[in-house]
C-alpha cells in the first residue's frame, strides 16, 4: 500500500494446509467409527432376532424330549426295559448329538438330553414364559456367532469403512495440490484495492473499482474484474469478507454514478 489515504478493511482469515488435512483425517476416523458402530448394531440385531428363531426350535426340541421321556416313564408294562436303563438313560442315548434347524441351516447341540432333563423345568412352563433351557441355547447361539463373519455380510460394512477412509487419505492428498495451486497465504480489503498473495508466492492487486461482481464459491470469494476472474477458496471468515467487498462495490458505483 502506496496511497496513504488506504486504509485496510478487513484482513481474511485463510484456512492453513494443516487446519484441512486435520479435518479429512478426523472425518477418516469418524467414517471408520461409524462404520464400526453400523456393524456392531447390525451384529447384535441379527443375534436377537436369530435367538427368538432359536428358542422355537430348541422348545419343539423340547417337547418332543418330554414326549419320549413320557413314553418311556410310563412303559411299566414292559419290565424288562428297566433292567438295564431308566428313562433318563433312554433320554441322553437318543438325544446325544440333535440337530436343529434355524433359519434354513443346522446347529448341533451336544447331550440335549441330559441338559434337557437337569433342567427339570415341563415345557408348557418354557413356552408361556418363552424360555428354554440355557445349555440348549448356548451352543446353538456359539455356533452362530462363530459363522456370522464367516457367512454373513457383517464384514463388508467394516471393510466399507476402511476404504472410505483410504479414499478419503486420498482426497487429502487431491486437497494439497489443490491448496498448493489454488490457495492464498494473504487476502486484504482495503478501502482501494485488494490484495493477494497465493501460496507459490505469486502477488495480485485488484482496483476495487475495477471489480464488475463478486459471489460465494465453496467456502471462498469468487472476484470478477477488468483483469480476469480470481477464486480465492478456504477463508474462513468468507461472509464477513463479502459483505465488506459488497459494500465497497456498491460505494464505489453510487459515486461513479454522482461523478458522471
Amino acid at each position: 500500500m502506496n496511497n496513504q489515504n488506504e486504509k485496510i478493511l478487513i484482513k481474511a482469515s485463510l484456512f492453513k494446509m494443516w487446519e484441512l488435512i486435520l479435518v479429512l483425517i478426523t472425518s477418516s476416523f469418524a467414517v471408520v467409527f461409524l462404520s464400526f458402530v453400523i456393524n456392531i448394531a447390525a451384529y447384535s440385531a441379527s443375534c436377537n432376532r436369530f435367538q427368538e428363531e432359536a428358542k422355537k426350535s430348541i422348545l419343539s426340541l423340547c417337547y418332543e424330549i418330554e414326549n419320549y421321556y413320557t413314553s418311556k416313564l410310563n412303559a411299566d408294562e414292559k419290565p424288562g426295559e428297566w433292567s438295564t436303563m431308566t428313562p433318563e438313560s433312554y433320554v441322553n442315548v437318543n438325544y446325544y448329538n440333535v440337530q436343529i434347524i434355524v433359519d434354513g441351516k443346522e446347529y448341533t447341540i451336544e447331550k440335549a438330553g441330559r441338559i434337557w432333563y437337569e433342567c427339570g423345568i415341563p415345557y408348557e412352563t418354557l413356552r408361556a414364559n418363552n424360555q428354554v433351557p440355557s445349555g440348549l441355547l448356548a451352543p446353538v447361539m456359539q455356533e452362530y456367532k462363530a459363522n456370522y463373519f464367516k457367512d454373513n455380510k457383517a464384514f463388508l460394512l467394516l471393510l466399507a469403512g476402511i476404504l472410505l477412509s483410504i479414499g478419503i487419505i486420498i482426497l487429502c492428498v487431491i486437497f494439497f495440490v489443490i491448496y498448493i495451486v489454488c490457495s492464498y497465504k494473504d487476502f486484504v480489503i482495503t478501502n482501494q484495492k485488494i490484495y493477494t498473495k497465493s501460496t507459490l508466492g505469486k502477488t495480485f492487486e485488484i482496483p476495487i473499482n475495477a471489480i464488475s461482481k463478486v459471489s460465494k464459491a465453496f467456502k471462498g470469494i469468487v472476484i470478477v474484474s477488468s483483469t480476469g476472474t480470481k477464486k480465492i477458496v478456504f477463508i474462513k471468515n468468507r461472509n464477513e469478507v463479502y459483505k465488506i467487498l459488497v459494500e465497497l462495490l456498491k460505494y464505489y458505483r453510487i459515486n461513479a454514478k454522482a461523478k458522471s
